[in-house]
């Protein structure tokens, strides 16, 4: 703008507010009067979806980023074609016809689509917008569309860069053409009248229910003229001095920080962007568009018709002509301070009231409202709108009415999405059709309607009509027999299809799910083909024929084809062709126009949630609301479904009774690839047929965990079924199965046997540990080696707590065979060492992992095969587990320092070395070559373990030690040795990381064992100089406050050590104090530090304690692990 804005007219009736400053006067147009929109404020939290570029901090969205630039001049001569075809087409739909809206209801999956249809074109493809304003009635029509737009935003969370885009193209087309911006007739204004009444309406109150009050009671007789034609000179000069003084107070409180902060952040927010824009296009009027924003468009209005926004103090229908004026005045000055001017050419006794003062403070306010830093997910939380009707109605009939032109203005990358959505929503002429009835017909069908799908039925799920018309068909006379053709209605629901007479009789209700084959040979002719065999006892009955047809005419076939196949395509978007029902349509054109134009379904998860609703009615069985807010929110980007979410997590657990319907519905699904189900319990047969659907159907799954299921629906013939299902679904190849502690009976295990044979069966990894006794063991042997294929890729094998001994040597052999064994799990199944090693040495050349733990093995000839394998696969193996198998300490000694090009670790825990044990161990201990060695609980005298120090202080690989539980307690002298050992231990070469000493524990098989208590606090304080440390555990020594007193010394000498357990030391408030201090000063690089619960709790038992205890358990609780590692 070049020149300071026009002011208002000085009619106390009709005067308004100085508008935006312009350099190209533009014709005055009459506001509309804006449409009241009811809200309600309610903390809850709406998901981000905002686009690509929005940062948390600011908000600098332009056009380009919406939309690349090299897109937009393609995208508006898009607009301009489409406004030409528009325009020829000569057509006007309207969106306020309140006939069609009172017919109309829509469901929650139509309501998700027009969200994700605004969605859609705020953030792809803005140019839609304008090109659906642009193209409606101008007037209430115009008005209506951009409430209904405002008000739709909110759910998906775009009304902040739907803005953005509004602002953008106010700012760049205008200034480019010197118009007037923010002009009262233009497109965003219509926009933002709606939303400054949803979400500023009651801040207005705020600032200025108290200014109205004060003017319209205790001052109404007090008059702040100042126009000299309107006052007697003598009163001028009081009337000046009590305006300023009221304008004065006015300013300071609506500029004071408690106003600031009772501003709605989205207005804030919404200023940022027009200062934004400000800058960019017209930098020297930045403040002027902010007031223009703030106070033209949003708190004059309020204040120059106060009763317009309940304003006005309770009995008071609107103010006298004298506080009338007044704020007419006030409003004035506002927009003259906004404007940056004293006065207008117009109205030149303004310029009697000193605006300078003021102008500093209000744009120190203008810089306090822009400078907000927010997070876009949370600027309307506030901010809850009840979707209403003729919202949806709007957005719905105008996009169906311009599709193709829009079509044409939308990117030809977005294509593909913009047309999913709208298939996804359905044609607008279905949700009108209910008009095409006739009354006495409608009135029948709502009534059925409004029985058949209200959500009162607990057992279903509420199921919308997709289409309603009639139908002629075909049926039996009630005279001789004779077929006659009867005038029906066609009901297609979401999940079912009624046929019913004009009498309101159901001829034919069949679910979607039975439906087997669509006839039509022309577009009047329609035959619909339902299988009457349950699908879910299919397996059983695979030679059912009895079939159901329902054959009629109509001049709407091909609309029934088409949305029989819109829900079909949303309730089973993942089931394969080959399992949906058949079209045979003629002619062929016609057939390759109806099957092209659904598309896809682009549900989350590959549409779970819609195919287990589906399948819950057809189950009879209600949905877990839970588990489908689980899988829409928590999968994006995880493929795993774990069912001991649904099983341990929910206040009601996830039963039998729901996993039937989730089961069968994973078997439509081609997103998830592992499914886990974990300790579950089948309680009949009927519920298990979901099972049977899941792996019959699916082709995607190909990890599938089955442990420790059982119930008395887990039968031997349920077994051999699952079994059969895996075997014959060709498409689902299973690489990694987990069977472990589900138990598996001999009368079952002819399934497994065969499945284990087929060709394709291929595992990475398989757990068969604790599933087998008797012959099931042998059967399964015979399998695998007579398909030796399907291990040969086996990364991971499993088969422990089971009597193998007899087919050790056929294990041995089996195992051979696979390239690329990595990890070895056989614990406690009475191997016979030497018949499996031999066949697997020089073979399993890959093996990392060897876990042969509970298997008691006394003799050292048990372990020749061992020490051979060891000796020949030097660079393999990472670890071995040998806990708890009686191993020869002699024997212990030569595996310990067996050579080997790679550092692993060696758990020994379990095993008893008592005093010989431990002096043979001593010997070797500096040649030892693990890196990580575990002798926990092995039973050495104190000074044979302190011998074993001795030994490993010269150990120059060792990084990881445990020596748990080996305090026995037998002597001050060797309690001494012991400490000193451990103190030469800590001072030595040896580059310990980790470090476990944990001494007794309050329950169990280590219970009441002797603890060092304080003689440990010397080798707390050595600790201090271990430059390697970096983990220590010492945990049930009973140190007491001394030895917390050692560890807070030791955690701010330390600049190595990060984690530490002390837990069940008899730790007082005066220790734990230390720590506490220690922590608190933040010269430490703890990162895991656990609250010592036990001591904890005994000191929480004394309340007069509590006190005391409570800022240092809040010091000790910022030092606690967390998920990934670090510290909170």
């Amino acid at each position: 703008p070049t020149s300071a804005a026009t002011s208002a007219p000085t009619s106390a009736a009709t005067s308004t507010p100085s508008s935006a400053p312009t350099s190209t006067p533009s014709p005055t147009t009459p506001k509309p009067t804006p449409t009241p929109v009811q809200s309600t404020q309610k903390q809850t939290p709406i998901p981000s979806v905002l686009p690509k570029g929005l940062a948390a901090s600011s908000l600098s969205l332009q056009a380009s980023e919406l939309q690349p630039q090299e897109q937009q001049k393609g995208a508006i001569q898009s607009i301009a074609d489409a406004a030409k075809e528009a325009a020829a087409a000569g057509q006007q739909i309207h969106i306020v016809d309140k006939s069609t809206i009172n017919q109309l209801e829509y469901s929650q999956r139509e309501i998700t689509a027009l969200h994700d249809l605004l969605k859609f074109f705020v953030t792809k493809s803005p140019s839609c917008i304008q090109f659906l304003y642009d193209n409606t009635p101008k007037g209430s029509e115009q008005t209506a569309l951009a409430s209904s737009l405002v008000n739709l935003s909110f759910a998906p969370n775009v009304t902040i860069p739907l803005f953005d885009f509004l602002l953008e193209e106010e700012f760049s087309s205008n200034s480019s053409a010197g118009k007037e911006i923010l002009r009262e007739n233009g497109m965003v204004i219509q926009f933002l009248k709606t939303y400054l009444k949803i979400v500023g309406g009651d801040f207005l109150k705020v600032v200025l229910s108290g200014l109205v009050k004060s003017l319209c009671v205790g001052e109404r007789k007090t008059s702040f003229e100042i126009d000299p034609a309107r006052v007697p000179p003598d009163e001028l000069e009081g009337n000046l001095s009590a305006f300023v003084n009221k304008m004065e107070q006015f300013i300071d409180y609506m500029t004071s920080k408690q106003v600031l902060d009772a501003m709605p952040p989205g207005i804030r927010v919404l200023s940022q962007i027009v200062s934004k824009k400000s800058e960019q296009y017209r930098p020297t009027h930045k403040n002027i568009y902010i007031g223009s924003f703030l106070m033209l468009r949003y708190i004059n209005p309020a204040l120059f018709t106060p009763e317009n926004y309940d304003l006005l103090p309770r009995g008071l229908k609107a103010p006298d002509p004298i506080p009338r004026r007044n704020m007419v005045l006030i409003s004035k000055v506002m927009q003259n301070i906004s404007n940056g001017i004293k006065a207008s050419k117009k109205e030149p006794w303004m310029s009697a009231i000193d605006l300078s003062k003021w102008q500093r403070t209000v744009d120190a306010w203008f810089d306090n409202i822009t400078g907000i830093q927010f997070n876009p997910d949370t600027v309307h939380a506030k901010t809850v709108l009840t979707t209403q009707v003729s919202d949806l109605h709007a957005l719905h009939c105008l996009v169906f009415k311009w599709r193709k032109q829009l079509s044409g203005i939308v990117d030809k990358n977005d294509q593909k999405e913009f047309k999913a959505i709208l298939d996804r929503l359905g044609d607008y002429a279905n949700k009108t059709a209910f008009e095409k009835l006739e009354p006495k017909d409608r009135k029948m069908v709502k009534a059925f309607l409004e029985s058949r799908l209200s959500a009162e039925n607990s057992s279903q799920i509420k199921e919308e009509a997709t289409y309603i018309g009639y139908l002629n068909v075909t049926i039996k006379g009630k005279t001789k027999g004779k077929m006659v053709t009867e005038k029906t209605i066609l009901i297609l629901g979401t999940f079912q299809v009624w046929l019913l007479t004009t009498a309101g009789k159901i001829v034919v209700v069949q679910n979607l799910l039975k439906l087997e084959q669509i006839k039509s040979e022309s577009s009047e002719k329609i035959t619909l083909v339902f299988g009457l065999a349950d699908p879910l006892t299919a397996h059983e009955n695979s030679g059912s024929s009895d079939k159901q047809m329902l054959v009629g005419e109509s001049t709407d076939v091909d609309n029934i084809i088409l949305n029989i196949q819109r829900s079909y395509e949303y309730n089973y978007s993942g089931m394969s062709q080959g399992k949906r029902f058949k079209m045979s349509i003629a002619p062929p054109e016609r057939a390759v126009q109806l099957t092209s134009i659904v598309h896809k379904s682009d549900e989350p998860c590959g549409g779970l949630v819609p195919t287990y609703r589906a399948l819950c009615h057809f189950w009879s069985t209600p949905a877990v609301e839970a588990v489908c807010w689980d899988i829409e929110h928590l999968y994006a980007n995880n493929t795993t479904i774990d069912f001991d979410r649904f099983t341990k997590l929910y206040q009601k657990p996830f039963s039998d009774i729901h996993s039937g319907p989730f089961f069968h519905a994973l078997g439509y699904n081609r997103y998830f690839t592992e499914v886990k189900i974990r300790n579950f319990k089948f309680n009949d047969e009927t519920t298990t047929a979901g099972l049977l659907q899941f792996v019959s159907n699916n082709s995607t799954v190909d990890k599938f965990t089955f442990s420790d299921i059982g119930g008395p629906g887990l039968t031997p013939k349920m077994l051999n079924s699952l079994w059969n299902s895996i075997t014959d679904n060709a498409s689902l190849r299973l690489t990694h199965l987990d069977l472990s502690y589900t138990a598996i009976p001999e009368g079952a295990i002819s399934g497994l046997y065969q499945y284990l044979l087929v060709k394709n069966c291929s595992f990475i990894y398989l757990d068969l540990t604790g599933c087998f006794k008797g012959k099931s063991t042998s059967m399964i042997m015979s399998a695998l080696t007579k398909n030796k294929k399907c291990i040969k890729d086996l990364l991971t094998f499993k088969w422990g707590e089971t009597k193998l001994t007899e087919i050790s040597r056929e294990l041995g052999q089996v195992l051979a065979s696979t390239t690329c064994l990595q990890e070895l799990f056989l614990r406690d199944t009475q191997i016979s060492m030497p018949d499996l090693m031999q066949p697997m040495d020089g073979q399993c050349t890959k093996l990392k992992l060897l876990d042969l733990a509970n298997n008691k093995m006394p003799r050292a000839a048990q372990w020749d095969g061992l020490l051979a394998f060891m000796k020949n696969n030097k660079n393999s193996l990472y670890e071995i587990n040998i806990m708890n198998t009686n191993i020869p300490s002699e024997f212990l000694a030569e595996l310990l320092c067996c050579p080997s090009d790679s550092p692993f670790a060696f758990k020994v825990a379990g095993n008893l070395l008592g005093s010989s044990g431990s002096e043979i161990i001593a010997k070797c201990a500096s040649r030892i070559n693990c890196d990580k060695l575990d002798i926990s609980d092995t039973g050495p005298t104190d000074e044979g373990l302190a011998s074993i120090l001795d030994g490993l202080a010269s150990n120059p690989s060792l990084t990881s030690l445990d020596i748990s539980h080996n305090y026995d307690g037998t002597g001050s002298e060797t309690q001494k040795k012991l400490v000193n050992s451990l103190c030469n231990l800590a001072a030595s070469i040896c580059p310990l990381e980790v470090f476990k000493f944990s001494g007794s524990v309050s329950k169990g098989l280590l219970a009441n064992k002797p603890r060092l208590k304080e003689a440990i606090v010397p080798f707390l304080l050595a600790l201090g100089t271990k430059e390697t440390l970096t983990t220590l555990d010492v945990s049930g020594h009973s140190f007491g406050d001394p030895g917390a007193i050692a560890l807070s010394r030791l955690i701010q000498q330390s600049r190595s050590l990060t984690a530490i357990e002390y837990d069940d030391n008899n730790v007082t408030i005066v220790g734990l104090a230390n720590i506490a201090a220690v922590l608190n000063s933040h010269t430490h690089n703890i990162r895991n530090m656990p609250v010592p619960m036990i001591d904890v709790s005994k000191l929480l038992q004394d309340a007069s304690k509590g006190a005391q205890l409570m800022p240092i358990l809040n010091s000790l609780e910022h030092i606690t692990p967390t998920a990934t590692g670090g510290a909170v």
